[in-house]
């Protein structure tokens, strides 16, 4: 069996093939100039991207800007966190 490999993703084109797996995961597309100011780290199995994470550490921050609003509606301490 293969590893996955990690690498970070810098080029427009992977970032944009990352935007488009986060979108078709979650339903949510990250704003390009979001992703572009962040560091991107793809994982890739027989060179294609199968996972990744994306490192935010400068303003502004959208953590529960991907929770699905399904799921911030079933549970009490996200529904706590969105009103405020």
């Amino acid at each position: 069996m293969e590893a996955i490999k990690f690498r970070v993703i810098e080029s427009e084109t992977e970032i944009e093939k990352y935007i488009e797996k986060i979108e078709s995961q979650t339903g949510v597309r990250l704003p390009p100039l979001y992703a572009h100011s962040s560091k991107i780290v793809g994982g890739f199995l027989q060179n294609k991207l199968v996972a990744g994470y994306m490192l935010v550490t400068k303003p502004s921050f959208r953590s529960l800007f991907f929770v699905p609003d399904s799921i911030k509606a079933a549970h009490s301490f996200l529904v706590t966190i969105s009103t405020k």
